[in-house]
């Protein structure tokens, strides 16, 4: 995969990058190389990796078959989450005490 550069040269130079409007392709190991020019001619280099975040867009909505229920009804309810990067984790709680699914 090809990952995507927004840099602006204007605020980098040769110790440092700026980078600008990173998407989800931004992400990956970025490497900063030396060399060195006579009479020891080397090259070493080191890598990190970016990882970029995207939390969810809107928090989470229950939707549920119907509002009403009778005594001995069966309940189905569905929790829905914005898209994330990482993907969310969901949690049940009835009445304040946590669900162990």
């Amino acid at each position: 995969m090809k990952h995507v550069f927004h840099g602006q040269m204007s605020r980098s130079d040769k110790h440092s990058i700026y980078l600008r409007n990173l998407s989800l392709e931004s992400f990956g190991n970025y490497t900063c190389q030396v060399s060195t020019d006579r009479p020891f001619f080397r090259c070493v280099q080191t890598t990190r990796p970016l990882e970029v975040v995207v939390p969810p867009s809107d928090g989470p909505i229950l939707m549920e078959e119907k509002s009403d229920y009778e005594l001995g009804d069966n309940v189905s309810i569905l929790c829905n989450s914005g898209k994330s990067k990482p993907a969310p984790e969901l949690k049940w709680y009835i009445n304040d005490q946590l669900v162990s699914l």
